[in-house]
């Protein structure tokens, strides 16, 4: 699997709160990305109420500062 879907995995897998399938992403190399709008993993999870997927992220090392296009 290229980096590319492994970071399109991660952000689907952040939405929905797959606390499991984050971590598994993450250990085999999933990029920390964003989407067209650079929503990333954790504004994903904050936003659809995944508070024990934000606490994996944040404790895995994503930013917390980063910012959309639309500055959220």
């Amino acid at each position: 699997m290229s980096l590319v879907d492994l970071g399109k995995k991660l952000l689907e897998a952040a939405r929905a709160g797959q606390d499991d399938e984050v971590r598994i992403l993450m250990a085999n190399g999933a990029p920390f990305t964003t989407d067209w709008l650079g929503t990333s993993p954790l504004h994903l999870a904050a936003q659809y109420g995944h508070f024990s997927t934000t606490e994996v992220l944040l404790r895995a090392g994503v930013s917390r500062d980063a910012r959309t296009k639309v500055d959220r």
